[in-house]
């Protein structure tokens, strides 16, 4: 779902990728953060498809 989600219910509820509620990064420093739209919401915004991200995520 990270960067779009397309599937044939898109039209009625949108990329997979907009419906992310949080998730857990490990960042290149080493650093595990979860993030939401309301914690580290820049992260939120690049994983639904905006940017890019240096991280690995490990869990939605």
């Amino acid at each position: 779902a990270l960067g779009g989600g397309h599937s044939m219910l898109q039209g009625q509820h949108g990329f997979a990728a907009d419906n992310l509620v949080s998730a857990c990064l490990v960042l290149v420093n080493s650093t595990a953060i979860t993030m939401s739209r309301t914690s580290h919401p820049e992260l939120s915004w690049a994983l639904r498809g905006a940017g890019h991200i240096s991280g690995i995520v490990t869990s939605f």
